[in-house]
């Protein structure tokens, strides 16, 4: 293994790392021998090493271990150990600059107010975020600036029960999305999300492929049309290919004609009294099992 030059060992690191769901392989190779350890610390972005960050874990000892590699967030989905153990996670975000992705999942009100408190500020890494409330009875409240409001290289966005006041500063800037899914998301005290606002956050986002849109009973339900109708303008998605609704009709028929898509391929509606529907998931989930600067041509080589 000495006599193999430093190019011969980052595409054998490539291999013995990719794929790995713990993203902690990594870690092995800095403790074979010094020279293993330079050629990993030197390549960061060429072998995508990442920390993977969860409430189980003891992030501010990682913190100060580890290398500043880009941080990834993910929660174990156990109510009762995110409860106890949230400080960890909250430790990550801390290091906002750093943050690649985001997935915590059957999260509590109280602990997802916590992470608002200390996400206030604009996440500028961040390509991957996911956020699934776990109260279905009272939705959370998030500041305006959740986030800093600002998420310019988000990429994927899946959102469940969060309102929609924490988050539309957020949809209007993040112009690069390619998969976006809105579930049980609420605008007022009254559950109706206008759909000229749900067209207007989405005329930003010019690559978007996947769409799901999900609504509660009451956010979908038919409005009396005013006397006075405004022109509608409609918004160009030209790169959607994949829309998954589930509401109302009538409020579905209002949305989409605000929408231009010509590339739409496959489209699924479901009645707002049925099940939720989770068809995007295998989109969604397969971006974020890669990373937008992981170094997929040398793989194929």
């Amino acid at each position: 293994m000495d006599l193999l030059p430093e190019d011969a060992l980052l595409i054998i690191f490539d291999f013995y790392l990719y794929g790995d769901p713990n993203l902690d392989a990594w870690h092995t190779l800095l403790h074979v021998c010094q020279r293993w350890r330079s050629v990993v610390l030197s390549s960061p972005r060429r072998l995508n090493l990442r920390l993977l960050c969860t409430e189980t874990r003891p992030v501010g000892e990682m913190l100060d271990i580890w290398p500043a590699v880009p941080i990834v967030i993910r929660s174990t989905c156990d109510v009762f150990k995110l409860e106890a153990r949230a400080y960890n996670i909250i430790a990550a975000l801390e290091q906002r600059d750093r943050v690649r992705k985001i997935r915590v999942r059957s999260i509590p009100r109280s602990i997802l107010e916590a992470f608002a408190a200390v996400a206030q500020e604009p996440f500028l890494a961040l390509t991957y975020l996911e956020l699934r409330s776990h109260d279905i009875f009272a939705s959370p409240v998030l500041p305006h600036s959740f986030l800093g409001g600002s998420a310019p290289r988000l990429r994927a966005l899946d959102l469940s029960g969060i309102p929609f006041s924490a988050i539309r500063n957020l949809l209007l800037s993040a112009s690069d999305l390619v998969h976006l899914r809105l579930w049980d998301i609420t605008i007022t005290n009254s559950g109706y999300v206008p759909p000229e606002v749900i067209a207007t956050c989405l005329s930003a986002m010019t690559g978007l492929e996947t769409l799901e849109l999900g609504f509660p009973k009451a956010a979908s339900l038919p409005r009396m049309a005013s006397r006075h109708t405004p022109p509608i303008t409609r918004r160009a998605l030209p790169s959607l290919t994949k829309f998954v609704f589930q509401g109302y009709r009538k409020y579905l028929n209002d949305l989409v004609v605000r929408l231009d898509v010509p590339l739409l391929d496959a489209v699924d509606i479901y009645s707002p009294r049925y099940p939720r529907v989770d068809l995007l998931r295998e989109s969604i989930e397969s971006f974020e099992s890669t990373d937008s600067e992981s170094t997929q041509s040398t793989r194929r080589t």
